[in-house]
């Protein structure tokens, strides 16, 4: 076993101000082929110090302990990672020295989940899990049978545990949250190149890997309890959302929601 396999992974930092490669273009948009972070260039920056923010740096000094010199990460959530070392701390920010840059782009194909939400902490605890599971994009669905609509403030605590989960899991790019929307709100959008609608007993896809294989952006509806209405569920067949069973039973919202992205990005149907 090498050195490299024996040494953990230094500390995470969000920090959404991280400086840009020198002479760098947008590269957001550019597809990496799926199955892993393998596609990255190392670039000089034009800054190579930045700072990060209060509540980073707290956890950085009075949590970790860590101290000047100390080795950390920084990413922006927007696919940039840069290795790092903490030069000072002022003023309860923590200052910091970049020493390598690297730009990752976008796994694809883009998954975004529209979902019904649960009531309560179940709601907070799903939009965590479908970040670790690598879920680029999460809408709240706002259907017929929908129990419940979350509040701004809930909206803002599910992009805070983002962040949580994105150092957690060590996922460059985060998920992003939208406002709710109504299911054919969602379905109407003509970007995906595929759209899957959990529906229970449904037919097998047979040929489910090869559409994944030749998709860009996929789009995967979970309904509330209870299901879809029969309106709602027609007129999704009509806008070419596929019927989709992935379980052999009626699963509750937060299950089928982080199933599905587990079941998608397997890298097995690749």
């Amino acid at each position: 076993m090498t050195n490299d396999c024996q040494t953990p992974n230094p500390h995470r930092f969000f920090c959404p101000t991280l400086p840009k490669p020198r002479g760098s273009n947008d590269t957001t948009d550019r597809p990496e082929p799926a199955g892993g972070l393998d596609a990255h260039t190392d670039s000089p920056v034009s800054d190579p110090t930045c700072t990060l923010g209060r509540q980073e740096s707290h956890h950085a000094r009075k949590v970790l302990r860590l101290s000047v010199g100390d080795t950390i990460e920084l990413f922006d959530g927007q696919g940039s990672l840069a290795q790092a070392s903490i030069d000072r701390f002022d003023a309860g920010h923590a200052l910091c020295r970049i020493h390598a840059f690297q730009h990752h782009p976008p796994i694809t194909p883009s998954l975004t989940l529209a979902s019904a939400v649960p009531k309560g902490p179940r709601a907070d605890s799903m939009a965590a899990q479908l970040s670790q599971l690598g879920v680029d994009r999460f809408i709240p669905l706002q259907a017929e049978h929908s129990v419940a609509t979350p509040s701004p403030a809930k909206l803002d605590r599910f992009a805070k545990s983002t962040v949580e989960s994105a150092k957690q899991c060590r996922r460059l790019w985060l998920m992003q949250i939208d406002k709710p929307l109504a299911p054919a709100d969602a379905w109407a959008d003509e970007t995906y190149d595929l759209k899957l609608i959990a529906t229970p007993h449904a037919d097998p896809l047979p040929d489910l890997a090869d559409q994944l294989h030749g998709s860009q952006s996929v789009l995967v509806l979970i309904g509330p309890e209870g299901g879809f209405s029969p309106a709602e569920q027609t007129a999704a067949t009509d806008a070419g959302c596929l019927n989709w069973s992935f379980a052999p039973n009626t699963l509750r919202i937060e299950t089928a929601a982080t199933a599905a992205a587990a079941i998608l990005h397997y890298p097995g149907l690749y």
